[in-house]
């Protein structure tokens, strides 16, 4: 269960700098601004739930779930 609360916590993090934050020097700025997929943190957190599920062992299943916690912190937030 801490797995998936690591991993659910880090992919929205990641997944809301990248995509609500200017980062260092404006660096996400003129990613978003090159990459339109950048630009939300739900299509974000699609592609970065998976490598963080592989690497904290949760599954295909557990994969999902990231992704659907994602979107609710998202949607409360």
């Amino acid at each position: 269960m801490a797995e998936f609360i690591f991993a659910a916590l880090a992919t929205f993090g990641v997944s809301a700098l990248i995509s609500n934050y200017d980062g260092p020097m404006g660096v996400f700025v003129r990613l978003r601004s090159h990459v339109a997929a950048t630009r939300c943190c739900v299509c974000l957190s699609v592609w970065f739930g998976i490598p963080i599920a592989l690497l904290t062992g949760v599954g295909v299943v557990g994969y999902l779930a990231i992704i659907g916690t994602v979107i609710l912190i998202e949607r409360l937030a």
